[in-house]
């Protein structure tokens, strides 16, 4: 009986972690996300500081 009690504790083990990786994931998943957003937004004000300082640099 000790080898069945062991075996249920490991598949006890291996759910709560599973159930940890999936969360883990999501939120690896939303930071990736909100990097992404952030890097776009990033690039995005480069290109209107340089269009800006190109339009200057014109008068």
């Amino acid at each position: 009986m000790v080898g069945l009690a062991k075996i249920h504790e490991t598949v006890v083990q291996v759910e709560q972690l599973q159930t940890s990786l999936a969360h883990k994931r999501k939120e690896l998943n939303d930071k990736n996300e909100e990097a992404n957003l952030k890097l776009k937004q990033m690039v995005h004000d480069q290109q209107e500081a340089e269009k800006k300082r190109i339009s200057s640099q014109e008068l």
